[in-house]
């Protein structure tokens, strides 16, 4: 782990979930790292637009695949800016995005996303009014997807926040187990309760394929 000028949050997570940290000398010998993952806090070239460039964001590298450019999330892209502009575009609810009509999305619907990865699902519904609780069990996804969370949840253009800052505003993320969660929530079944969800939402990560 990286860990040049990295917020409060992070530095304690990585405490609980004992990350080896390294300096940012030992960053530029990633050859001498060997194989596994680096996690680092800069700003630093992820292939994504301009804007995510510009300012520090957390990033995953697996160091057995040098060539591959880090993963981060960035809600603020222009391929996901285009998918959640359906609200001017009626038609696209019905022809384009297929997790809208699987979760019959409302204004203010309740949506637990029990497998949240890196948030696209999440972000795409919050797009469409679901009030979403997002959870995830890994601690490396959880980081990177609260990283880019809180950037796009603070996103400021011209003195107004910003079209994802909107709608990464209505997504709660936890960090936590979903079957342990959804146990605590069946407690309050027959009672109502904000947080219970009206829908709950899965799509599993499978291992990864080599072609």
């Amino acid at each position: 782990f990286c860990n040049e000028g990295w917020p409060e949050w992070l530095a304690e997570f990585s405490l609980e979930q004992k990350w080896v940290a390294i300096s940012a000398e030992q960053m530029l010998k990633l050859d001498e790292l060997g194989s596994g993952f680096l996690i680092s806090y800069m700003a630093n070239d992820v292939g994504g637009d301009a804007q995510e460039k510009s300012f520090k964001h957390l990033s995953l590298l697996d160091l057995s695949l040098p060539k591959q450019k880090p993963i981060c999330v960035n809600f603020e892209s222009a391929k996901l800016d285009y998918r959640t502009q359906h609200q001017y575009n009626k038609k696209a609810l019905n022809k384009n995005e297929l997790i809208a009509k699987a979760v019959a999305v409302a204004p203010e619907l309740r949506v637990l996303d029990a497998t949240a990865g890196l948030g696209t699902d999440s972000f795409v519904l919050a797009a469409y009014g679901c009030k979403v609780v997002a959870l995830e069990s890994s601690p490396v996804v959880y980081a990177l997807l609260r990283d880019g969370l809180e950037r796009a949840q603070e996103a400021v253009y011209a003195g107004e926040i910003t079209h994802s800052a909107r709608i990464a505003r209505r997504i709660s993320l936890l960090f936590a187990d979903a079957v342990s969660y959804m146990r605590e929530l069946s407690l309050l079944r027959g009672v109502a309760d904000e947080r219970l969800p009206q829908v709950v939402y899965l799509d599993p990560m499978y291992p990864y394929v080599k072609k």
